[in-house]
């Protein structure tokens, strides 16, 4: 999950790094609590806590498989346009600059 957060900022847009961060928190709030239960010397009050707070967090996680697709899916449609090599946008940039000259020019 640390990498994919890392590199999230190079292929995606804003909206996918602020998710990513999101479930980083539910992950780290996760493996905290987790930590924290391992202790046995815990009150069995903390010891509920703990143990509410890490299935709260994998409800959470399990929830948002639901919003994972939408966050990812405009990157991921690929309907846009391939990007052109830098002679095939010369060559349009000439095409449009031809359409408007009084004479068709070669």
């Amino acid at each position: 999950m640390l990498n994919a957060w890392s590199e999230s900022q190079f292929l995606f847009g804003s909206e996918v790094q602020t998710y990513l961060d999101e479930l980083l928190d539910v992950i780290i709030a996760i493996e905290s609590a987790q930590h924290v239960m391992e202790d046995s010397q815990l009150e069995k009050d903390e010891w509920s806590y703990q143990v509410k707070r890490k299935w709260d967090g994998v409800k959470r996680l399990s929830n948002e498989r639901k919003r994972l697709v939408g966050v990812f899916k405009p990157y991921m449609l690929m309907d846009h346009r391939r990007i052109g090599t830098a002679t095939e946008w010369l060559k349009e940039k000439n095409r449009l600059r031809l359409s408007y000259a009084d004479e068709k020019q070669k």
